[in-house]
Parts: structure tokens; C-alpha cells; sequence
């Protein structure tokens, strides 16, 4: 009986030495594939465009303004009824279907642009599709009149 005890109590104590080996181990050296997702996960670089206000002259004229337009992007693979997804949007932004359902239709592709630089009310419209992978991206510029 003593004889099983104590192995048993040897085989949970290497056990133990070996977690805490490994413990230390990562904590102690350098590891590139840790320092790696490290950096992705920790020092990634979001740069989100500003909203500036105009630039007037000295009579009080517009030289530059803030505009703001919207973009049209699909996730093919996350697409579902593409070709009446191509119909609907067709509609709404004055496209043909079967252009949208050319861009659209590999199942292999995450990312398309479908249309760029719309106006405010037609990205609304977009949105209210709710179609499961669209998306409506803004974009803010800057408007430069020379005088």
C-alpha cells in the first residue's frame, strides 16, 4: 500500500516539476512566435481619418472644406443569395446585376469594392438592406476651391 502511495505521489510531483519547468520556460526565454502575436495583438496602428473645419480666405470665402463620401464593399464568402443580393443593390446604385454579380459571385474572394465614393443617401439605403456581408465604409477628404 505504502509502495503505491509514494508512486503516485512521485508520478503528480514530476507532473508538477514539469508544469513549472514550463512555466519558467516561457517566462524566462524569448520566444518568436509569442513575441510576434505579442506585437500583433499589442502595438497594431489604427489611423482614423479626422473631420477638419473649413479654411476660409481673409473676405470670409471657402478654400477648403471637410467633404465626406461612402464606399460599397462585400465579403463574397459571407454572401448569401448573391444574385438577388446583385439585384437589390443594382437597383439602388444605378449599377447593372450582372456587373455586381460578376464582383461578387467567387466564393473564395473576402473583399470587393462594389462602389465608390456615393452619396450620404444612398449609403442609408445601402445599410437598411441589412444584407449579411455588405459593409459601408465613410470616407472623410478635403474640398479645395482655387480662387
Amino acid at each position: 500500500m505504502k509502495s503505491r502511495i509514494l508512486i503516485i505521489f512521485i508520478i503528480f510531483s514530476a507532473l508538477w516539476s514539469l508544469l513549472l519547468f514550463r512555466a519558467a520556460h516561457l517566462q524566462l526565454t524569448t520566444n518568436d512566435r509569442l513575441r510576434s502575436l505579442q506585437n500583433k495583438q499589442f502595438k497594431s496602428v489604427i489611423s482614423l481619418q479626422s473631420r477638419r473645419g473649413p479654411i476660409f480666405d481673409r473676405q470670409g470665402r471657402e478654400l477648403a472644406l471637410s467633404t465626406t463620401s461612402f464606399s460599397l464593399y462585400a465579403d463574397p464568402k459571407l454572401l448569401e443569395e448573391k444574385k438577388k443580393a446583385a439585384k437589390k443593390i443594382a437597383k439602388l446604385i444605378g449599377q447593372s446585376s450582372e456587373a455586381i454579380f460578376a464582383k461578387i459571385k467567387d466564393p473564395d474572394k473576402r473583399f470587393v469594392w462594389i462602389e465608390r465614393f456615393m452619396d450620404e443617401k444612398k449609403a442609408k439605403e445601402l445599410k437598411e438592406l441589412k444584407i449579411k456581408g455588405l459593409g459601408v465604409v465613410e470616407f472623410v477628404g478635403m474640398l479645395v476651391d482655387d480662387p
